[in-house]
């Protein structure tokens, strides 16, 4: 399963890295590729796994273990499949060595080290309906009209 997810991190990743931004005006200029972005990575998995991709992220003052990623940025989003593994295509990007696996089994327990140092704390993780919607939009999914009840919002409810 995990070769399987693999192959798709890296079709994510050359789909993303054939776009480029829309210039529009100046801002375009400023503007990074959708490869440099971790949403863009969580939204192309969403459309490639439907609903079996669920989105997370976090704030990193509201996740002080999140010590690596919290550095670099103040939110961070993910995609997590099957409840079990973690796709994080932009973090390979950024981390040549094992910590920057794009692939991270959630019920793997020998890697709980790495997993807070980069994503802290699970339970400081909510669900991004917001992300989730706009993927199946643009993938022409099925629409969720409402936010499944407030138990559901963090990863470990």
């Amino acid at each position: 399963m995990r070769a399987e997810i693999e192959q798709q991190i890296r079709e994510i990743e050359h789909a993303l890295e054939a776009r480029t931004a829309p210039p529009s005006g100046l801002l375009g200029l400023f503007t990074d590729p959708p490869v440099n972005d971790p949403c863009a990575w969580a939204i192309e998995a969403r459309k490639i796994f439907g609903d079996r991709i669920r989105i997370f992220g976090f704030w990193s003052y509201e996740n002080p273990e999140a010590g690596l990623l919290g550095e670099l940025r103040e939110r961070h989003d993910f995609a997590v499949l099957d409840g079990r593994w973690l796709l994080d295509g932009w973090i390979s990007r950024h981390w040549s060595d094992e910590a920057g696996a794009p692939v991270t089994d959630l019920e793997d327990e020998t890697d709980i080290e790495r997993r807070r140092m980069l994503y802290g704390d699970p339970a400081a993780w909510e669900a991004d309906y917001d992300l989730e919607r706009r993927a199946d939009l643009a993938a022409g999914l099925t629409i969720r009209e409402v936010e499944p009840e407030s138990g559901d919002r963090n990863f470990m409810a």
